[in-house]
């Protein structure tokens, strides 16, 4: 989502060794030329061919010569880094064209600094920011592996951002070329121009979409003389890029473009990964944007006039509008179900959980994920952008008897009975004094972090090993730091986030200068287990004592097992089990929610209604929210079931 991968994030941890909240202006004034000294500009335009030096790779099918530059690991391997290639071009709104050619007589292509980021709001002020000639990719080499031996396994990542923020430059190797892989960084459009949709020729949706398919052909044609092998790539992404990577897993038309996949943080049966009102979306966005919206037409032409900063500033607007009602902001900035015969060459005909059911789905071998404390940074979010500007935080009867149906509200679930409501209260805030909004918090994160990131990623993995025989394989990121990015993410954050969104990135990634050992040995780990996936597709097939990995074994429905990251890793099973963890360790006596309910339920009736209720949500989530009454106690849990 939007925070976790905001440039201010990332860049700061690389120049700070203490807990982010601590950072000096110092070391943030300094974080551009921090990038720029090594990476050289970023943004501007297109380079053109001349004499560079650097390693070269000569690409006979594009024409060009790619002369890169060179960086070291954080172990001291040196890396050939192509930076800034341009994979594909496009108009607004449309799908985007795969570049088939970028010269001729294989001259020198300069590949040694980022291409510009795609149009999105700045983190610095108030402004946009961006080109809308923006579909480069980074290529990360090992310079030891650079030519002949055996091809390379690929990495190509997908970075998140709520759909609206992220690019590139902020995701660099220096972790996972310790290991035989190359890496490849992508960008896609984002916010409006990436994602609007009138269901129509003229504004069809999806091109950000198209963007990352083109993106994956591009790896398919021409990562072979980087020493990449196109039958061993792997896609991965976090958060949006998540939701990105279950989506192009679902999708029939991207069968033969990767091998593997990991979805950290998300996937496309969440609520809010689909607009399942697009044209509705885009209407109210171009009324917002000052467009006539008499008809279809008159917005597309109205929209095309617009300058991409203006509907940018439109985006951002439109993302605080709906988070100001209560609702999580993605309307008109999301993937969206193209129906047959609304436009031409449709690349979602249907919800991605019907393609996975019908099984025609990637065959693909799939790991996902997600970190202990997910909904703190939506919780958070609904704290900054709705709670506290409505005076709500202090409101005791808001918060006992509206915060719920409201949290529900955003996850496309009209609860007007107030009986799931309760079901929730009974399950996750268990003899909490609803009207204290401290109180509250943590049942909070555990609720939010369900409906929003761990019950639609989970469901997912079943949903695959249900339906395909690939292997699936799932963890929960549960390391506790000094570091964390919920820090980076609030000016003032308003409670401990805990191991919060996005925070396993900083060990694959990026990491602060000065590590602790745990810190260090646990970054080993994540890059150990993501690259031998991507190499075997299998994370730790056997034992190591060195870095205390344990055989990770498979996830099927009848053996749900999964993999919990903390300090120590071991295999456990039952993940919904860890709903509600956070009101497990503030309130040590809080049962964890039962993950086999009985077969008869008194509140059949109730859960009919809702199921009517919220059919949307639940074709998106693949989710039913199922009430029962335990046959001791009469305490109300629910459980959740896929499809």
């Amino acid at each position: 989502m939007r925070g976790s991968l905001h440039a201010l994030c990332f860049l700061a941890l690389l120049v700070s060794g203490g807990r982010a909240a601590r950072l000096a202006a110092g070391p943030l004034q300094a974080l551009g030329s921090t990038v720029l000294a090594s990476h050289g500009q970023a943004g501007g335009e297109l380079r053109r061919p001349g004499d560079v030096e650097g390693p070269k790779v000569v690409v006979e099918n594009l024409g060009v010569t790619f002369v890169g530059t060179t960086m070291q690991s954080l172990y001291n391997r040196t890396i050939n880094s192509f930076l800034g290639i341009q994979f594909a071009t496009a108009d607004r709104f449309k799908y985007s064209e795969l570049k088939t050619s970028l010269g001729t007589g294989n001259e020198d292509y300069p590949a040694d600094h980022m291409g510009p980021k795609c149009w999105q709001n700045s983190m610095v002020g108030n402004f946009a920011e961006g080109d809308e000639d923006c579909l480069f990719l980074n290529v990360y080499v090992p310079a030891d592996n650079a030519t002949g031996g055996d091809k390379l396994p690929v990495m190509v990542f997908i970075h998140g951002g709520s759909f609206t923020s992220g690019d590139a430059s902020l995701y660099l190797p220096t972790r996972l070329l310790d290991e035989d892989v190359i890496l490849v960084v992508i960008q896609y459009r984002l916010g409006a121009l990436g994602w609007l949709s009138l269901l129509n020729d003229e504004i069809p949706g999806n091109a950000g979409l198209s963007d990352q398919i083109n993106a994956l052909h591009w790896v398919q044609n021409y990562i072979a003389p980087f020493n990449g092998d196109p039958e061993k790539v792997t896609v991965f992404g976090q958060s949006a890029g998540s939701v990105s990577v279950s989506t192009l897993v679902a999708i029939p038309s991207t069968k033969g473009l990767f091998a593997r996949a990991i979805a950290e943080s998300g996937s496309s049966l969440e609520y809010w990964a689909i607009d399942e009102h697009p044209v509705q979306s885009a209407t109210a966005f171009a009324e917002l944007c000052g467009c006539d919206i008499t008809d279809e037409s008159t917005i597309a032409d109205c929209l095309n006039k617009k300058s991409a900063a203006e509907l940018t500033m439109c985006t951002s607007k439109s993302v605080a509008t709906q988070q100001k009602n209560a609702n999580l902001g993605f309307d008109g900035v999301s993937p969206v179900v193209q129906p047959n015969g609304t436009v031409t060459n449709p690349l979602i005909e249907m919800l991605p959980a019907d393609y996975m059911a019908q099984r025609l789905s990637n065959n693909v071998t799939f790991m996902s994920g997600c970190v202990r404390d997910e909904g703190s940074y939506v919780y958070a979010l609904m704290l900054e952008a709705y709670l506290k500007p409505n005076n709500l935080t202090t409101n005791g009867d808001y918060l006992a008897n509206q915060a719920i149906p409201d949290v529900l509200k955003a996850a496309g679930i009209d609860d007007s009975t107030r009986v799931l409501s309760q079901a929730l209260t009974d399950t996750f805030f268990p003899g909490v004094d609803m009207t204290d909004i401290d109180a509250i918090t943590p049942g909070m994160i555990d609720l939010m972090g369900m409906l929003f990131l761990k019950s639609g990623t989970y469901n997912f993995a079943k949903m695959h090993s249900r339906y395909y025989k690939t292997d699936t394989y799932f963890y929960t990121f549960d390391f506790v730091s000094e570091n964390s990015l919920f820090d980076l993410m609030f000016i003032d954050p308003p409670f401990d986030g805990g191991v919060t969104h996005a925070d396993e990135l900083m060990y694959l990634f990026s990491l602060p200068t000065e590590l602790t050992d745990a810190q260090r040995l646990t970054s080993k780990r994540l890059v150990k287990l993501w690259t031998n996936f991507a190499k075997t597709g299998e994370p730790s097939a056997q034992a190591d004592s060195e870095l205390g990995l344990p055989v990770w074994k498979k996830f099927t429905e009848e053996e749900p097992n999964y993999l919990l990251i903390e300090d120590k890793l071991e295999m456990k099973k039952n993940y919904p089990e860890r709903y509600t963890i956070e009101m497990q360790l503030a309130y040590p006596t809080t049962p964890a929610p039962p993950t086999d309910p009985p077969a008869e339920t008194v509140l059949k009736t109730e859960y009919d209604d809702l199921k009517k209720q919220s059919d949307a949500f639940m074709a998106c989530m693949i989710v039913f929210i199922v009430l029962f009454v335990a046959s001791t106690g009469g305490a109300v849990f629910f459980y959740l079931k896929t499809r």
